[in-house]
């Protein structure tokens, strides 16, 4: 197996987990009967990002802050 191989599999791997997590938490929301708008408001985040988290789109989520 060549390096590209194991980093494409292992960026394969890391995109199945990403998108098994945000199902995840799109399911425990929906069976706690609550809007994607209701959890940003009380979280205090953007309903784009939290729609972005639930579809395992953590490339669309802005880099780190810095305090």
């Amino acid at each position: 197996m060549t390096q590209s191989n194991t980093v494409g599999g292992m960026a394969q791997a890391d995109d199945a987990q990403a998108a098994e997590f945000g199902a995840a938490l799109r399911q425990t929301r929906l069976a706690s009967g609550r809007e994607i708008a209701d959890i940003a408001r009380h979280l205090r985040i953007r309903q784009s990002f939290l729609e972005a988290i639930e579809a395992g789109r953590f490339d669309d989520l802005p880099g780190p802050t810095y305090a």
